[in-house]
């Protein structure tokens, strides 16, 4: 391979990043920041903090409303927070090294103590930013008031730019995002599922036991999936425009079936590694085969829109099966 094929596999997005609509991600910054800069040129006051407008515009860029307005409204909360602390601070301290510490120690130590890890890193921003750039009031004395309405008024704008961008998009892009979404996690659990199938028929629980801690990797992108599902619901009750002829909740059940069903997956593996002789056996091994074939074809017929196939395994009383069996009942019926 030259370096010019090797470049174009390195430059070019995996099948993973362009199911999570990271195209669209990458044109939808873009846009976003090119009206960030038309919208704050024209404003004098707001151009003097373009740092923060495009920061707060970033971070609440979101695939549904619902999390982009949520992410906006934290950062204005996180945003005063750092402020008022920092605030205080420098209003009956003055403005100096030692000052600023005090600052951003004590916004850390609310921010812990209220339990806001997630946006700790724009209070401190603020906190920072109420020393450092510093405004004049009309005395052309250093205010920490004018200084935090500079960053407000900075920030509200790029969160607003970006409500409207996210809204301008998720009126020709949910029903792909959804369904991409799914698409992937169905496809992982799938994947690994035929990777323990394999593994047992190998004998090798090395094998085994890797592909259950992998697996925790795989409940955590489910519980963030049907997170923004949920959120997407959400956006179906306020939003209802976006929404014309397409219900979430099927989807949002499917992917809790899929979590369900990753339970199962990973319980197996815990067995085997207890006790792996009765899970290696043939008889097993065709149970095993018939219900992970027929999880297949629930995935080709969901993703395709078509009815979901009745189950035509053969049932048996083998340990584990029949729970495994129930968790595909539930994805049928989903």
């Amino acid at each position: 391979m030259g370096i010019i094929g090797m470049l174009r596999e390195k430059l070019v997005l995996s099948e993973n990043a362009r199911l999570f609509d990271t195209k669209e991600y990458l044109f939808k910054t873009f846009l976003a920041v090119l009206a960030a800069g038309v919208i704050g040129s024209r404003s004098a006051y707001v151009s003097k903090d373009m740092i923060s407008l495009l920061f707060g515009m970033m971070l609440t860029l979101e695939p549904v409303n619902m999390s982009g307005i949520r992410s906006g409204l934290s950062q204005i909360q996180a945003t005063l927070i750092g402020a008022v602390i920092t605030g205080v601070v420098v209003t009956l301290f003055g403005y100096g090294v030692v000052q600023t510490a005090v600052g951003i120690t004590l916004t850390l130590y609310v921010c812990l103590l209220i339990n806001w890890r997630e946006l700790m890193v724009v209070a401190v921003f603020t906190a920072i930013y109420i020393t450092q750039y510093v405004q004049l009031d009309v005395m052309g004395n250093p205010s920490s008031i004018e200084t935090t309405k500079l960053r407000l008024a900075a920030l509200g704008t790029g969160v607003l730019i970006a409500f409207a961008v996210n809204f301008l998009f998720s009126l020709i892009g949910y029903r792909r995002l959804v369904e991409k979404r799914i698409y992937y996690i169905s496809k992982e659990l799938h994947e690994k599922t035929e990777a323990v199938r394999d593994a047992l028929s190998e004998r090798d629980l090395e094998k085994v036991i890797g592909i259950m801690r992998g697996l925790q990797g795989l409940f955590n992108t489910i519980d963030w999936i049907t997170g923004t599902l949920a959120d997407v619901k959400k956006d179906q009750q306020r939003f209802k425009v976006v929404y014309r002829h397409f219900d979430v909740e099927t989807y949002l059940k499917y992917s809790q079936s899929l979590r369900g069903i990753t339970h199962v997956i990973y319980d197996l593996c815990h067995r085997v590694e207890l006790d792996g002789d009765a899970y290696m056996e043939d008889g097993f091994l065709q149970a095993f085969d018939e219900r992970l074939e027929y999880f297949s074809r629930v995935r080709d017929a969901f993703d395709n829109h078509e009815t979901l196939p009745e189950t035509v395994w053969t049932d048996c009383d083998l340990p584990w099966i029949n729970h495994y069996s129930k968790s595909l009942q539930r994805l049928k019926n989903s």
